[in-house]
C-alpha cells in the first residue's frame, strides 16, 4: 500500500512541476507515474477480493 500512495504523490509532483516549468518530460514521467499507480491499485483490489473470497470459503 505504501508504494501506491508514493506512487499518487510522485505522479502529482512531477506533473506539478512539468506544468510550472513548461517542460513536457516531467509530465510525461508523472503520466507513466499515475499509469503505474492505476496498475498497482487494481492490482491491490483484486488482492484483497481474491483473500476476501478465499477466507469465506474455508
Amino acid at each position: 500500500m505504501t508504494l501506491i500512495l508514493l506512487e499518487l504523490f510522485l505522479s502529482i509532483v512531477f506533473i506539478l512541476i512539468g506544468y510550472l516549468k513548461g517542460e513536457i518530460y516531467f509530465r510525461g514521467v508523472g503520466v507513466g507515474l499515475i499509469i503505474a499507480w492505476v496498475t498497482s491499485f487494481i492490482a491491490y483490489l483484486f488482492k484483497r477480493l481474491n483473500n476476501k473470497t478465499m477466507n469465506n470459503e474455508k
